[in-house]
């Protein structure tokens, strides 16, 4: 039986990283071990909880599901509310690089991909989602091409073209402008 049979099942691993003396307060859920490495973004704002980090490690391991990638799901919330971000980050990260044989993670809501270079292997090529093109993330133009693909479909099974069609873009974030 897999973690996707059973929606409530309660995730793989819980993993707190704090360090009281920047104020680091970060939580990695790991969703299940059906597979030796996890990967999830990491999400940076005031008020993430561990059981949204929780459900969110669950959406990417249906993520990866579908897609058909081998690793479980996972994701990274860090509590920022202000304060020295650079000192934060650079704690979170040196924690996170302790975990890296079994968890990978990049940038999410709250953290762009410069935040993770320090992650990469020393005088190693710049990951494809750390590059930019027209002052966008690449990471952020993979999504956005995607979800005008999936666009594509459902016109296409509606039986219209995508030549003057419209569509609302909710937000301007990460997914909203790599779609715009």
């Amino acid at each position: 039986m897999s973690v996707l049979d059973r929606p409530d099942a309660p995730p793989h691993r819980v993993i707190q990283l704090n360090d009281p003396s920047v104020g680091l307060e970060a939580v990695v859920v790991i969703d299940h071990d059906l597979f030796p490495i996890a990967a999830g973004g990491t999400r940076m704002v005031p008020d993430v909880t561990a059981d949204e980090v929780a459900r969110l490690a669950r959406a990417m391991t249906w993520k990866f599901g579908v897609a058909r990638v081998p690793y479980a799901g996972a994701k990274a919330g860090l509590r920022f509310a202000g304060g020295d971000r650079s000192a934060l980050l650079s704690a979170y990260l040196e924690r996170v690089a302790e975990l890296r044989d079994f968890f990978l993670t990049g940038p999410d809501m709250g953290t762009n991909p410069e935040d993770f270079l320090t992650l990469e292997p020393a005088g190693g090529l710049m990951p494809m989602w750390a590059r930019s093109f027209e002052g966008m993330g690449m990471d952020d133009l993979a999504v956005g091409h995607g979800i005008k693909g999936a666009a594509e479909v459902v016109l296409e099974r509606l039986g219209r073209p995508l030549a003057g069609a419209s569509v609302a873009i909710e937000g301007f974030g990460k997914v909203g402008a790599g779609t715009a």
